[in-house]
């Protein structure tokens, strides 16, 4: 895939988003300097997570198996406001925005960029909450929707008062309390996941994050609505993807009977936790190929699994 460019930073919502484009190779081919709508396959979007940025999501657009997809798509990754990297202190006493206005701005932030057809938007957890209101606000605007671990429902008391005294700690400092209940909620079970995996978590954390704007989005994402019942508002094709162990997957498997049937496909990985990109990048990368391929885009591609199984290294 052709290397990403500088970051692009856009102003909106008094605050500030960061995108980093990675052109389809197609574009770069022919010296494109902006991403097509028109002539290329497709344009993805990502939004990531509580407690990190767009560099989650770096080792599985980047493995073999998803060659086959971002050959001919442009990818934009969205970083949420206080999330590049270095990032910028959210001033105190700034109000940060909501999921659904997050979700509201991403139209401005794509014309910002040159982008003003359809796309695909990938997200977890939070950022998946922000992609269904982006749908939701401007359903003219996407394609389709891949959402992992996100939930519809509002929190309940005792997850809201755990994120409340995570937030807390966080809007000091980086706690060990803090720092497990975030390795709790990428890979759930430490003990048997990849130990390196994370030793670079607990890095990204330590060297690369600010603490207070992490605790900003957390208390975003403990706050959110509830949007059980503007589900069947939805006109896009929508993936929904859990891991069969993830501590999220009833909360997954309960938005699933929302949405419109014939628009909805679930997927719940068996013997797979919770961060199901670096578990199982190879089976999520080709249900990737196959729904895109149902929306009618990289038609004439086909997609060759690379020879190695299991977790991305």
């Amino acid at each position: 895939m052709a290397e990403t460019t500088k970051p692009v930073h856009i102003d909106r919502l008094d605050a500030t988003f960061v995108c980093h484009i990675r052109y389809s190779e197609a574009s770069v081919s022919r010296g494109a300097d902006q991403p097509a709508t028109e002539d290329e396959e497709a344009v993805m979007i990502t939004v990531h997570d509580i407690g990190h940025n767009h560099t989650h999501f770096g080792k599985f657009f980047q493995q073999d198996d998803m060659r086959s997809i971002t050959k001919h798509t442009t990818v934009v990754h969205i970083d949420v406001p206080g999330h590049e990297d270095p990032p910028s202190k959210i001033p105190d006493g700034k109000p940060y925005p909501t999921l659904r206005q997050l979700g509201e701005a991403i139209p401005d932030i794509l014309r910002d960029i040159g982008i003003n057809g359809p796309v695909i938007g990938l997200g977890r957890g939070a950022g998946a909450n922000v992609l269904c209101w982006f749908a939701l606000t401007n359903p003219s605007r996407v394609l389709g929707l891949i959402l992992l671990e996100c939930t519809a429902m509002h929190a309940g008391f005792l997850e809201w008062a755990q994120e409340k005294y995570i937030v807390l700690q966080l809007h000091k400092k980086m706690t060990d309390s803090a720092e497990k209940f975030l390795l709790w909620h990428y890979f759930g079970n430490t003990d048997a996941y990849n130990v390196s995996s994370i030793q670079e978590y607990h890095d990204y954390l330590h060297n690369h994050a600010n603490s207070d704007n992490m605790g900003h989005y957390i208390e975003s994402y403990m706050n959110r609505e509830d949007i059980h019942e503007r589900l069947r508002e939805f006109t896009c094709s929508v993936l929904l993807v859990t891991g069969a162990l993830s501590q999220h997957a009833s909360q997954v498997q309960s938005m699933a009977g929302y949405f419109d049937i014939k628009k909805t496909n679930m997927l719940c990985l068996s013997d797979v936790g919770t961060d199901i990109m670096g578990e199982a990048g190879q089976q999520l990368a080709e249900s990737v190929f196959y729904f895109l391929q149902g929306l009618g885009l990289i038609a004439f591609e086909k997609h060759t699994p690379s020879p190695s199984k299991g977790k991305i290294n």
